[in-house]
C-alpha cells in the first residue's frame, strides 16, 4: 500500500510577477503569508480547514485589499469543488486587484478540492499583455 499525505491547502502562482499571497479568516484576520515568486507553490499546514478562508493578493503595484473566498469551513470530501450540495457557489473564481490610481485588473482563480477535502488554490492572469515598445500604452478591459 501506498499512504499519500496531501497538504491541506496548496496555494500557486501562475502570474509573470511576484506577490504576497496571504490567507486571513472572515474577520480579515491574519491567517498565513508568503511572498511566491512567478510559477510556484506552496503548501500551507498552519491554516485550519474548519473556518472559512479568504484569499488576500498583493502584487506591490497592485492589491485586493477585500479578500476573496476561497474555503468555507466544510471539511466534507466530494472532488471538484466550486458548488456546494444546495446548488450555492462556495468559492470565489475570480479576483480584482486595484493600484493606487483605482485601475483595476481582473485575474482568475482555479479552485479544486481533492477527496480528502483539501484544496488547490491557482492564481493566473487568463492574458498578459507586455508593451515592448517605447511608446506608453494603456489597455482596459471592457465588456465585465
Amino acid at each position: 500500500y501506498t499512504v499519500v499525505v496531501h497538504p491541506p491547502l496548496v496555494v500557486e502562482n501562475l502570474l509573470p510577477h511576484e506577490g504576497t499571497f496571504e490567507l486571513a479568516d472572515e474577520g480579515r484576520n491574519p491567517l498565513w503569508a508568503a511572498r511566491l515568486e512567478p510559477g510556484t507553490s506552496v503548501g500551507v499546514y498552519s491554516v485550519g480547514m474548519d473556518v472559512p478562508l479568504l484569499l488576500l493578493l498583493n502584487l506591490g503595484f497592485c492589491r485586493n485589499m477585500d479578500g476573496v473566498h476561497v474555503h468555507d469551513g466544510l471539511r466534507g470530501g466530494g472532488g471538484g469543488g466550486g458548488a456546494r450540495e444546495d446548488g450555492g457557489d462556495e468559492c470565489a473564481s475570480g479576483i480584482t486587484l486595484t493600484d493606487a490610481v483605482g485601475q483595476r485588473i481582473a485575474l482568475r482563480v482555479e479552485n479544486r478540492r481533492g477527496g480528502g477535502g483539501q484544496r488547490h488554490v491557482t492564481v493566473y492572469a487568463p492574458y498578459w499583455m507586455v508593451n515592448t515598445s517605447h511608446y506608453r500604452m494603456r489597455f482596459r478591459q471592457d465588456g465585465s
